[in-house]
């Protein structure tokens, strides 16, 4: 009985000491998002083990069949040892020297036991001794003494061809982004889907689609990336908060502000396509000149649709939330109805210049239609831009509210 609660008591002081550093350490953005990203390398490590094993499964079991499993039994005594050393193995090894009638070990055990649940005791004081003194987890920076010299202020981007306004908030959304553990966490998505599809079945020489037609890779690909992109441009606003309320009384029309926004998402855009063709052309082979136009103009065309759709809803069905945050849904559900339906009108149009080019045995007929189609969308473009400030007047008050709105 002396053993069990001390094993009780080990466990609740366990268990006690994890949680109180873990809310320790989840207090903080920056280890928020460290704990979310291993988080989501794990889970996305699992959807490797099918493929690797369906490509090396073959090869072991051409060897010895049994020959991995002849070995566990010898692993396990290895690890003997190191189990009886833990907590639940000197449980155990209590009640069995105590059963045996040795009650020097069985006292010994139980010593190492006592170390143990000192050592939780000893974690989860220092935690409690900290938050009881007031241990303050905020993250703001305190103020410090002004200097008795003004510093010089660091001048913003000049970047060519844009106006100081519109360079000056591209540089802030680039910011923004870069900041953002669980944005860059998904901007490198496509390459791990590629990676998948290249260990596993659908790239065996027995069949799959990228073992016969490698070209589909790229476009596979890009239009991966346009989907994850589609979660910034179709809710520009939803990261700028209480900040809205200063757009509105800066001396900057919306027009100059959605237009660096969705340069900045077509800059990320541009770094998405050529990290997918380099890896494309590591895992595959490099596509051919023909297939890489034709989805540059696809690609041209669904980004110029995706920014009208994505500055349109932006105003109507803004929605707030937190770069910084995994797994909450990023946009209303009006926004994302919405976003599902322009998806798949871009995909009916991108199949039927792909078949026309097909069916032609030219693939930059598809080209061809595909830039005829950008044009068409940059035009609705620049008619939604020259709108969008008497919208966002009008829906002032809606913006505010919904962007202001705590979490």
């Amino acid at each position: 009985m002396i053993a069990l609660a001390a094993f009780w008591a080990l466990n609740v002081l366990l268990a006690r000491m994890i949680f109180a550093w873990i809310e320790r350490w989840l207090a903080r953005r920056k280890s928020r998002e460290i704990l979310g990203v291993v988080f989501f390398i794990f889970i996305i490590s699992f959807q490797f083990i099918g493929p690797v094993m369906g490509r090396y499964a073959g090869r072991n079991r051409a060897a010895t069949p049994e020959a991995g499993w002849a070995k566990l039994p010898g692993l396990m005594a290895n690890l003997g040892p190191a189990e009886k050393l833990s907590p639940a193995g000197l449980a155990a090894g209590i009640v069995a020297e105590a059963s045996d009638g040795n009650p020097g070990s069985a006292l010994g055990s139980f010593a190492l036991e006592c170390a143990y649940s000192a050592a939780f005791l000893w974690l989860l004081d220092l935690r409690l001794r900290a938050q009881y003194r007031g241990e303050n987890l905020s993250e703001a920076v305190a103020p410090a003494a002004s200097p008795g010299k003004r510093e010089a202020v660091r001048a913003g981007w000049g970047l060519p061809g844009l106006s100081g306004p519109v360079a000056a908030l591209f540089e802030k959304e680039l910011h923004y982004l870069t900041r953002s553990g669980p944005m860059l966490f998904n901007l490198v998505m496509p390459i791990v889907i590629l990676l998948i599809f290249r260990i596993g079945p659908a790239n065996s020489a027995r069949g799959g689609p990228f073992a016969r037609h490698t070209d589909l890779a790229f476009p596979i690909g890009v239009a991966y990336a346009l989907l994850i992109l589609s979660n910034l441009t179709y809710n520009s606003f939803g990261v700028e908060g209480g900040g809205i309320q200063f757009l509105f009384v800066s001396p900057v029309r919306f027009r100059e502000i959605l237009v660096a926004k969705n340069l900045m998402h077509g800059a990320v855009l541009g770094a998405e396509i050529a990290l997918v063709w380099a890896g494309v052309s590591l895992m595959f082979r490099p596509p051919g000149i023909g297939i890489t136009l034709a989805t540059l103009a696809g690609t041209l065309f669904a980004a110029f649709v995706n920014f009208t759709a994505g500055d349109l809803l932006s105003l109507y069905a803004p929605k707030k939330f937190d770069f910084a945050v995994f797994g909450r849904q990023r946009a209303a559900g009006t926004t994302v109805l919405v976003s599902l339906g322009v998806q798949m009108v871009i995909v009916l149009l991108a199949t039927f210049a792909l078949l026309t080019g097909l069916h032609y045995g030219r693939i930059w007929v598809a080209t061809i239609i595909f830039l005829a189609l950008a044009a068409g969308a940059f035009g609705g473009y620049v008619a939604v831009l020259n709108r969008v400030d008497r919208i966002a007047i009008s829906r002032r008050e809606n913006l505010i509210t919904e962007l202001c709105r705590a979490s």
